[in-house]
Order: structure tokens, then C-alpha cells, then sequence
């Protein structure tokens, strides 16, 4: 943040120490949207997620090893996994 003088109102950060940022899929999702809402050519984005991740099958046959890559949100067990496609919609 100090290093890019990036304002603080440009970074958003979910963690599962506070209850009401918690990594869940809809703020993961909510989180994303935010990311690229009013995105311009020439912006620069960055996501990080630093979290656990798995494969699923790729229901519609793109990827070579027949798998999508996913990051696994807090409440994956109820709420799903996200997959690499879904992040790139």
C-alpha cells in the first residue's frame, strides 16, 4: 500500500478473523465484481487469495486435463467451490 501509494479505499481484504469479512463465496463474489467495476484499458488489478484450492471436473470439456482449477471459499461445503472459469467471467 505505502510502497504503490495506493489509497486505502482501493484495496479490499477478507479474512477469517472478523465475521463480517469473511472469505464466504458471495464475498468473494461481491469482491470480484467490486475489482473490476469500472475497470478501464490501462488499469492494472490485483487478486490475491491465499487459501486452499482443488480441481473439479470441467463440465464443459476447455481445459486439456479435463479439470478446473478452484479456490475454496470458507463455506465451500455449503456453498461451492470457485473455479478458474467463474473468475475469469
Amino acid at each position: 500500500v505505502r510502497t504503490f501509494n495506493w489509497p486505502l479505499d482501493a484495496i479490499r481484504t477478507l479474512r477469517d478473523d472478523n465475521h463480517a469479512l469473511m472469505p464466504t463465496l458471495s464475498n468473494i463474489e461481491r469482491g470480484l465484481r467490486w475489482l473490476v467495476e469500472g475497470v478501464q484499458p490501462g488499469d492494472s488489478l490485483f487478486f490475491h487469495f491465499s487459501g486452499h484450492g482443488a480441481q473439479q471436473e470441467d463440465p464443459h470439456g476447455y481445459e486439456e486435463d479435463g479439470m478446473n482449477e478452484t479456490i475454496l471459499p470458507v463455506d465451500f461445503m455449503q456453498a461451492g467451490m470457485i473455479t478458474d472459469d467463474h473468475i475469469g467471467d
